[in-house]
């Protein structure tokens, strides 16, 4: 048995730190308000809660410059992410190192026999 005082890694306390350096906080308009929907999600710059400073920002880039990798579970649900799509997205990043750029890209992946490859399924 592993002496837990020795093991290497995070501890759970630290690994909530880091899930809470960056929580995104939701889409937003052209002049940086909060919206409820939006027409594509990878094309719209975001609002984040910066932990460590505690201010919120808002992004430079849309979600189709940045990937979906960098974002925890909790961020892809704020973004309308159901979890089949978070693992799709997450999986598509791993094996093609090219990110979704719309919503057609993505209708594109889940009609496509690539989607039935991927390992998890």
């Amino acid at each position: 048995m592993t002496d837990p005082v020795h093991m290497i890694g995070m501890t759970r306390a630290e690994r909530i730190a880091v899930d809470d350096f960056i929580r995104v906080i939701g889409f937003v308009d052209g002049d940086g308000s909060l919206v409820s929907e939006v027409a594509d999600r990878f094309q719209c710059r975001f609002a984040y809660f910066h932990g460590p400073s505690g201010t919120t920002h808002i992004s430079n880039a849309p979600l189709a410059d940045l990937g979906i990798t960098k974002f925890s579970i909790r961020d892809a649900v704020t973004f309308g992410f159901s979890t089949s799509e978070y693992l799709d997205l997450l999986e598509w990043e791993r094996q093609s190192s090219v990110y979704i750029q719309n919503e057609d890209e993505l209708t594109a992946l889940y009609d496509s026999a690539i989607r039935n490859d991927l390992p998890y399924r």
